[in-house]
C-alpha cells in the first residue's frame, strides 16, 4: 500500500469555502466521491484543515497513488472536473492535466518513535 501526503495553500478568506467543499464529500456528493475513489484506485483519503496559517493537508492511500493522481488529472468525468475546478479556485493549483512530477508531494523528513 502506498501513501501520498501533500499540503495545499489556502487563502484565509477561503477557509469557509474549503469547509463547505469538503462537506460535499460526506454529504450531498458522497456517492460521487465513493465512485471517484473506486474509479481511481484510492482506498483511503484523509483531509486536514489548518486555519493558522491556512492550508489543507491531504493524505491519499492506495495500491498506486501516482497512478491515481494521474488518472484524476487526466479525467474528464463530471465529478472529477468539478473537484479540480474547486481545487484551483481554493488552492490556486490547476490539477487539470498536471504531470506526475508536478503534483504536490510532501516528503517525510522526521520519523521518530520510542
Amino acid at each position: 500500500m502506498a501513501t501520498s501526503t501533500f499540503a495545499l495553500p489556502l487563502d484565509a478568506s477561503k477557509v469557509s469555502k474549503a469547509k463547505e467543499f469538503t462537506q460535499h464529500h460526506q454529504g450531498p456528493r458522497k456517492a460521487h466521491f465513493d465512485e471517484f475513489t473506486k474509479r481511481h484506485g484510492v482506498e483511503k483519503v484523509q483531509v486536514w484543515l489548518q486555519e493558522k496559517p491556512a492550508m489543507v493537508i491531504v493524505q491519499v492511500t492506495g495500491p498506486d497513488v501516482n497512478k491515481a493522481h494521474m488518472s484524476h488529472s487526466e479525467s474528464d468525468h463530471e465529478f472529477d472536473v468539478w473537484m479540480k475546478d474547486m481545487m484551483k479556485e481554493l488552492h490556486g493549483i490547476d490539477f487539470h492535466g498536471i504531470s506526475a512530477g508536478e503534483h504536490p508531494q510532501a516528503k517525510l523528513i522526521v520519523d521518530y518513535s520510542e
